[in-house]
């Protein structure tokens, strides 16, 4: 749920809880994106439970509608998250994971996690126009970039090809009986 705020210096965790609609059959929280873009996006059964959780620890039994999600005390208030200050958590949390996991990126970043899940949707077989409305871009154009064959698809394809093909084609040429592939070069090992 991160979400650029574009019209300040730095981008930020923008998200009220009143940007969350928990109280209705099936969840949703209003992002607003670059441009003053808003949409809204469905949250998963297993997102509810780590948000109970959340607000129980971070928030009053009856939190203000207008008090940030996710916050910072500056100077004993609660202040929107500032992207260093995301970062600095997300790297703090990388390095940690890192030591169970090598597999965790060094460089990580919030932008790492979300073109991450588009390339591992692409990957899984999600149609480039469902992953637009996914990632909530406004054009196809800005999406096509996930469109790219990965390395994987990329190995499969020419696991696949080697399997089907070389495996049907015909030999066009054997190896002579007790002949080296040095002698028929013209090599002399001698």
């Amino acid at each position: 749920m991160i979400v650029s705020d574009c019209s300040t210096t730095s981008c930020a965790f923008d998200l009220s809880i009143k940007d969350l609609r928990t109280d209705v059959k099936n969840p949703y929280v209003i992002l607003h994106g670059k441009g003053s873009k808003i949409r809204s996006v469905y949250l998963q059964s297993g997102i509810m439970k780590w948000y109970e959780r959340y607000m129980q620890l971070f928030h009053e039994k009856t939190p203000n509608q207008e008090d940030y999600l996710f916050y910072s005390i500056v100077h004993g208030q609660q202040c929107k998250l500032t992207q260093p200050a995301i970062s600095k958590r997300m790297k703090l949390h990388a390095n940690k994971a890192r030591l169970t996991c090598n597999e965790i990126p060094d460089n990580m970043h919030a932008h790492l996690w979300r073109h991450t899940a588009a390339c591992h949707w692409r990957e899984n077989g999600i149609n480039i126009v469902e992953i637009k409305e996914l990632m909530g871009h406004a054009s196809l154009t800005s999406t096509m970039v996930y469109q790219d064959v990965t390395d994987k698809q990329k190995r499969e394809a020419i696991k696949s090809l080697e399997n089907n093909v070389t495996q049907t084609i015909k030999k066009k040429w054997t190896m002579p009986a007790n002949r080296s592939l040095a002698a028929i070069l013209g090599i002399n090992l001698d």
